[in-house]
Parts: C-alpha cells; sequence; structure tokens
C-alpha cells in the first residue's frame, strides 16, 4: 500500500469501495504526489478519480485509470491517442525527439541489416512491395527516415497520430467524436459516442 492511503486510513478509517468491489482511489487535491498531507487527500471512486483527470485533460493518468476500470480496447485507445496527441502539442513525443529517433534507427538498422543478409526483410518480399517502399523513402514519408520525416508529416497533418487538418480542428475545438460524451441508460457508465455507439445503448451487457 502507497504511503498516503495509509495515511488515510490512519485519520479516516478504512477507504470505502464502490459497488463493484474496486477500492476507491486516494487523490492529490493539488496534484502534488508528494504532497502527503491530510487536507490535500480526498477518496474518490475510479470513476470519479478518472473524471477529474479528464477535465484536467491529464490524460496519461486517464491512460492508468482506465487499465484498472478495465476499459474496452476502444476507450484505452482512444486515451492512448490523446496522449499521443498531447504529446506532440507539447513537443514531448519521442517521434519528434532526434536523439531517441537516432536510437531507435541505429537499433532498427542492425536488425534489419541481419533480416536483409538472412534473406527475411520486407523489402526483398516482393516486387510490389520493394517498389512502394523505395517510392515511401523518395518521397520522404517512410518512418525509416526518423524525426525529421516524422515532423515534416505532422506540420502537415497527414501523420496517422494527428489525423488530418480536419480533425486537429476538432479536437481544438472540443468537437471531436471522441470528446462527445453520453451516459448509458444501462449501466450509468459515462463513454464517449462512438463507444456508446458500438458498446452500449442497445449493445449493452448490462441491457435486461
Amino acid at each position: 500500500m502507497t504511503i498516503y492511503r495509509k495515511i488515510y486510513e490512519q485519520h479516516h478509517g478504512s477507504i470505502p469501495k464502490d459497488k463493484q468491489g474496486r477500492t476507491y482511489d486516494i487523490h492529490h487535491r493539488d496534484g502534488d504526489r508528494s504532497n502527503n498531507s491530510i487536507d490535500n487527500l480526498i477518496a474518490l471512486s475510479i470513476q470519479e478519480h478518472y473524471d477529474i483527470h479528464y477535465s484536467q485533460k491529464e490524460y496519461g493518468a486517464c491512460y492508468a485509470i482506465s487499465v484498472r476500470m478495465k476499459s474496452s480496447p476502444e476507450e484505452l485507445s482512444n486515451i492512448a491517442r490523446k496522449v499521443a496527441y498531447q504529446k506532440i502539442q507539447n513537443r514531448t513525443h519521442p517521434f519528434q525527439n532526434p536523439a531517441t529517433q537516432r536510437k531507435g534507427v541505429q537499433a532498427a538498422s542492425i536488425v534489419n541489416k541481419k533480416r536483409i543478409e538472412d534473406g527475411t526483410h520486407n523489402f526483398q518480399g516482393g516486387k510490389i512491395q520493394r517498389e512502394s517502399n523505395l517510392k515511401r523513402i523518395e518521397n520522404k514519408t517512410h518512418n525509416f527516415l526518423g524525426a525529421a520525416s516524422n515532423q515534416a508529416r505532422i506540420d502537415a497533418g497527414t501523420h496517422n497520430l494527428v489525423g488530418g487538418a480536419v480533425m486537429r480542428k476538432q479536437l481544438a475545438e472540443g468537437k471531436h467524436t471522441s470528446q462527445l460524451k453520453k451516459i448509458c441508460e444501462h449501466c450509468s457508465k459515462t463513454t464517449s459516442i462512438n463507444n456508446y455507439t458500438r458498446w452500449h445503448g442497445n449493445n449493452c451487457k448490462s441491457k435486461i
């Protein structure tokens, strides 16, 4: 048990559980996990904890909580995309770090060289595939080209992590379908519109 959970229990007794039997999380009110003053600690259900971090756009924390909530692969994917997009906006994504990219390229080159020697590299898997890869290299869109190529694709709105200019605009305005929420009338879970249509409503497992 982490120290702040022990501190909370010393002052308030046992940490409560929700209807699913999941122990409440202990949240730091000021966001400083090193500040374990009892006045800074509050017990929240796992959903409440998620909602607070989501409202503060702390998507990394949301992803960790989503894993513990056993969210669907689609919901985890949506949060992971938000984490990646946020890193891109803050210019902290590994794709935008030349040093990190160089290490990855160097490691990949060793593996690729061995695969070429063994005759198992995908470049050698067929004429069409080989020509496609060579064309991507000529157009400077192949991932082998590293951070500079990735940044150019991000700036142009063509990188798969960004999803294009339209998606960027929707995300910035809070109008993207992944940001729109709806509460399922059967399980009372708050989810995105896309996930509601696919996993909730008439398709909800809790529907009687």
